[in-house]
């Protein structure tokens, strides 16, 4: 699948191992589909606000909010999610705020298995179906990107509706079970991309988040993105005489060389082992990213590079 194939779907999850990049990659791929004219909404899951900073904005809470043309984010709350979803089955809020006060809801939320992430995707299923205010029967939203959990609790979000399904015969639930579930399974809508990193952990990790991918859940998987490349160094000779300045550029380089050799080779694992997969590479960044600008200038280094 094309970077600009993966930008004609409607809900694009990012996900990988904890620490390899996944909100980076998601505000590209946001970013990215945003400069094409898409309208274009970044989700984050109760998360510690990493995006707003990038954009020198005030805090993303949950209510969606602009941080640039065509360009969206919001940061979902399982509270406000539980809320609004009790609404739409009472449609009385007095009543709502009446029997149900924060600690018992929070306390019923942490208490019931796979609740916080059935209303995380239940809360994504209708900003799907959100309408343009300006244009009837028009999607608000282009593309919906959602900045996931990691492994582990990624995979037991994709999953909860399966579960729920096979638990619940009736009612509303059983029936929010299935629609998400139509939403995953639509291959033509919905995909995943998983995000590491070329070493050894990571790329074992992303193998086998993939095998549960497909085994456990119906969603289609994207492309992958392996973030931290290093960049490719050519062949020096080590001088004869290095002094100390010398002697420090050139055991900078040998470090570089070394481990995007190695980069090389887990690289090669993944290719291997997903051989009809498609991968793309972000350069290792020698500076820490703190803007959106820095994100959006990001190269991809190709899937052959």
């Amino acid at each position: 699948m094309s970077f600009e194939s993966l930008l004609k779907k409607r809900l694009i999850f990012i996900s990988g191992k904890g620490g390899v990049g996944k909100t980076t990659v998601a505000t590209k791929i946001a970013l990215e589909a945003a400069n094409l004219g898409k309208n274009t909404l970044l989700v984050e899951l109760n998360s510690s606000d990493n995006v707003s900073a990038l954009f020198d904005s005030s805090p993303i809470g949950h209510k969606e909010t602009a941080l640039a043309p065509h360009l969206t984010a919001i940061n979902l709350n399982p509270h406000k999610c539980f809320e609004e979803y009790v609404l739409m089955q009472i449609k009385f809020k007095t009543l709502y705020k009446t029997f149900l006060n924060n600690n018992y809801v929070n306390n019923f939320i942490k208490a019931v298995p796979g609740l916080t992430e059935m209303l995380y995707l239940g809360k994504v299923y209708h900003l799907e179906k959100q309408e343009s205010d300006s244009l009837e029967d028009e999607p608000l939203y282009d593309l919906i990107v959602v900045d996931m959990p990691a492994t582990g609790h990624g995979l037991s979000m994709l999953e909860v509706p399966k579960i729920l399904r096979s638990a619940v015969k009736i009612g509303p639930l059983k029936n929010i079970a299935d629609n998400i579930l139509e939403l995953l399974a639509n291959h033509d809508k919905s995909i995943l991309s998983l995000v590491t990193l070329a070493e050894e952990m990571p790329v074992q990790e992303t193998l086998e988040y993939q095998q549960n991918i497909l085994q456990k859940t119906e969603i289609n998987l994207g492309p992958y993105f392996i973030n931290h490349i290093f960049p490719k160094v050519g062949r020096v000779a080590e001088p004869k005489h290095l002094d100390e300045n010398t002697q420090t550029i050139w055991n900078y380089y040998k470090l570089v060389k070394e481990r995007r050799a190695l980069q090389n080779k887990y690289v090669k694992v993944l290719e291997e082992k997903l051989p009809q997969a498609e991968f793309y590479k972000l350069p290792y960044q020698f500076n820490p990213i703190s803007t959106h600008k820095q994100i959006a200038n990001l190269q991809f280094l190709g899937g052959s590079e």
